[in-house]
């Protein structure tokens, strides 16, 4: 059965009358056309709580759709011992499903759940303390609000701007006047990465010599010693000391492309 087809379903007979503990009953029984009845008489109570959501960034006709799913598991998981009480069952199930499906499909960037739901608290909050039209709460306020450290409202706000993440096609103005696209003004080369790698390839260069000739190396490289220093510290000739940076040289070289000086 299709949600979106309850707007002219017309259940048999005199079921749209039928009091809602008789539906029940027959919809546990397997009764399909019952349980269609029930959906149709609530679809004005799905679609009321998806109204909520309006405006929120996705098209309403899907925030519809997750609360029409909602109202179909609210009356598979209803029992109809619980007498009159479905609205009061159905109502925060068909609410977290919308939630739900803001929270899993609508964040383009991958964001930890809890921190979507912090995010979403913060938001709320912020919106019912903002103190002029436009003008974002302060943190500290949110903060004593919802109870949390005031860092935390903060990273929340920081995750609510990956929400709607800039174009990197955006246009830019850059400090010269110039109009840019924003991909040409942000990044670059990052140094931390080439010491990544350079540390890396040591180590797996290390991997293939002694322990006296690791030594003589590590003290060439992190401590930039001369081969005489080498010597006098590892209790070498100074020619030894050479014989082994040379063995060690191409092993390096083909790690990390490093080349070791004279």
């Amino acid at each position: 059965m299709t949600p979106h087809r309850h707007d002219c379903a017309v259940a048999p007979g005199d079921w749209p009358a039928c009091d809602l503990r008789t539906l029940f009953s027959r919809c546990a029984a397997g009764d399909a056309r019952a349980r269609e009845t029930i959906i149709v008489r609530y679809l004005p109570l799905a679609r009321g709580l998806a109204r909520i959501y309006e405006g929120r960034g996705e098209p309403i006709e899907d925030v519809r759709q997750a609360a029409s799913v909602g109202l179909i598991k609210a009356v598979d998981g209803f029992s109809p011992d619980r007498g009159d009480a479905f609205a009061a069952y159905a109502r925060p199930m068909i609410l977290g499903a919308i939630r739900r499906h803001f929270r899993d499909t609508t964040w383009p960037l991958h964001v930890p759940r809890p921190m979507k739901d912090r995010a979403g608290r913060v938001l709320r909050a912020d919106k019912a303390l903002e103190p002029t039209a436009g003008s974002p709460a302060e943190p500290d306020a949110t903060a004593a609000h919802l109870g949390i450290a005031p860092e935390e409202v903060a990273e929340a706000r920081r995750a609510l701007e990956t929400y709607f993440p800039r174009s990197l096609d955006a246009p830019h103005a850059s400090r010269d006047g110039r109009e840019l696209a924003l991909r040409d003004v942000i990044g670059g080369q990052e140094p931390g990465y080439e010491r990544v790698e350079v540390s890396a390839g040591v180590r797996r260069a290390l991997r293939g010599l002694g322990p006296r000739d690791q030594k003589v190396l590590l003290l060439r490289l992190a401590c930039e010693l001369t081969q005489d220093e080498i010597a006098g510290r590892v209790g070498v000739s100074q020619m030894h000391v050479s014989r082994i940076l040379r063995g060690a040289g191409p092993a390096l070289t083909a790690s990390c492309g490093l080349a070791l000086s004279s």
